[in-house]
């Protein structure tokens, strides 16, 4: 039970699949970074969105302003975790460009902290740019 209480009302949310109220609290966000707040495992709420497999809170946390750099305790990146699960859905919801953004350089080679790299996109998956 006390790890619940440690993490924040949108970590809660995401987990438990309370999608409008993760809407809603991405919403009352006072600043972007604030969407970027780590749990006890460093994971944002994007990273437990794409554990959780839910495609459209990633892309709303990512268009509302959360950031792909955070790493968890492992290094790994919500990228990371999304190319190691194969969920295309979710891949698709990082990786497809912002509205109303300049394109973000995506960093493709990036390592966690036992040196591996990210693996490889599947091939299906195709971006429209």
């Amino acid at each position: 039970m006390r790890r619940w209480r440690q993490l924040g009302q949108l970590h809660c949310a995401v987990i438990q699949g309370f999608i409008e109220a993760v809407y809603a609290l991405i919403h009352v966000a006072p600043e972007p970074f604030a969407l970027d707040i780590q749990n006890d495992d460093c994971q944002t709420a994007l990273h437990l969105a794409v554990l959780t497999g839910q495609a459209g809170v990633a892309r709303r946390l990512l268009v509302a302003g959360a950031s792909l750099s955070p790493r968890d305790r492992h290094g790994n990146t919500a990228l990371h975790m999304a190319s190691a699960e194969g969920n295309l859905e979710v891949l698709k919801a990082l990786l497809e460009p912002l509205p109303s953004r300049p394109p973000r350089p995506l960093e493709l080679d990036q390592r966690n902290y036992d040196g591996k790299s990210l693996p490889p996109l599947p091939l299906t998956l195709s971006i429209s740019a």
